[in-house]
């Protein structure tokens, strides 16, 4: 991923190209809006540009809605304000004449159509100004003409998770091949491998995947896909499950407050009293959970980041959590 970073940071920072657009573009799970997001935090865009602004397109498309919150990002002391426009074709002058007097970075994440593409289009200055546009898409067709087009492809099997070599390396490199080498899918194996160091416990897990796979000769490979990550979701613990499946209650896409999770799980009774540890409050066992959910890379978390702690055993603070949309599928 750092290549891909490094390019695709280089591209965004590069001045007067009248392809201002740049679409990384690939099937869910490859990792599109990770690698979005490590540019947007990237200490060169905090640099290189006057206002940034991030924003989510779920498939339930309100065009109306994204412009505000884009306005809102970049225009922080007219927050207020921006809420009571309502007008589409303002909102799209508003935009438009903000990104041409300021050099600004967006992040559109997750763009389906295209016909979605061509109501947003007239908001950005296209080849007018200095700001830059990134999107990520699994649709290679939307804004093709204006566009960088970024391409992202399926794992390497050396890129996956990498065994100890003497005794795991083999039945490693079966369960990547299962994965279809697809980011998402061998992070979740992953997760369920954190704990087993045997070689049987990691051949039961091999032969778990055969049984969920043994039905989907000859599906595609989402499908197939999909068959790995529902054996993530029935090997959780049973305590994990209902708080897991809870998560299918909000809408899609929608960061939903850690805190506000905590308090619903706790309402829901889906926190054991058992479960407290000698000094832990009820809140303290649904931190445990949602820490857990991530370390399993059922979920996507954002606050602190668990993989500069090597998966530590103190509990993360996260501030907000979310599925991937092909977990969102399993519920």
């Amino acid at each position: 991923m750092a290549k891909d970073i490094g390019h695709l940071v280089s591209l965004v920072k590069l001045d007067n190209d009248e392809r201002s657009i740049i679409s990384i573009c690939g099937m869910g799970g490859l990792g599109k809006t990770t690698l979005a997001q490590k540019i947007y935090h990237h200490k060169d865009m905090q640099a290189s540009f006057e206002a940034r602004a991030w924003v989510c397109i779920s498939q339930q498309f309100r065009p109306e809605i994204v412009l505000q919150e884009i306005l809102m990002q970049i225009l922080l002391e007219e927050k207020e304000s921006i809420k009571n426009i309502t007008n589409l074709r303002e909102l799209v002058m508003k935009l438009y004449h903000v990104q041409k007097q300021n050099k600004c970075f967006v992040v559109m994440d997750d763009i389906w159509e295209r016909n979605h593409w061509e109501i947003l289009k007239p908001a950005f200055p296209i080849a007018e100004a200095n700001s830059r546009l990134l999107l990520t898409t699994r649709n290679e067709n939307i804004a093709s003409e204006q566009l960088i087009l970024h391409k992202l492809d399926f794992l390497t099997e050396d890129q996956g998770p990498r065994p100890d070599p003497t005794q795991l390396e083999a039945i490693g490199r079966k369960m990547v091949q299962k994965c279809e080498r697809l980011p998402l899918a061998i992070s979740v194996i992953g997760g369920i491998l954190r704990h087993k160091q045997t070689w049987g416990e990691w051949e039961h897990v091999n032969n778990n995947m055969d049984a969920y796979l043994k039905h989907g000769k000859g599906v595609g490979e989402d499908r197939r896909v999909a068959q790995v990550l529902d054996l993530s979701y029935n090997v959780l613990p049973y305590y994990l499950k209902p708080c897991f499946l809870y998560l299918g209650c909000f809408n899609e896409d929608e960061e939903i407050d850690t805190e506000r999770l905590y308090l619903l799980w706790m309402v829901e009774g889906l926190i054991a009293v058992e479960e407290k540890g000698r000094n832990e409050t009820l809140r303290d066992v649904a931190q445990r959970y949602l820490n857990e959910l991530a370390l399993r890379c059922m979920i996507q978390v954002r606050g602190d980041d668990i993989s500069r702690r090597k998966f530590s055993t103190v509990y993360n603070k996260f501030t907000s959590c979310r599925l991937h949309d092909l977990m969102r599928d399993l519920l």
